[in-house]
């Protein structure tokens, strides 16, 4: 899933967000910064 992230400083990136479960009810999730600064380049 990819979605829009917030730093502290207020400044946005895209992300994407993997989300697993565990045993005992708990979950993982991991979430990564998509470098999307190539796409403007392409619209």
């Amino acid at each position: 899933m990819e979605e829009n992230g917030l730093r502290a400083d207020k400044t946005t990136f895209t992300e994407s967000k993997m989300a697993t479960a565990l045993d005992g009810g708990r979950m993982l999730i991991a979430i990564d910064e998509i470098d999307d600064s190539g796409l403007a380049e392409r619209e």
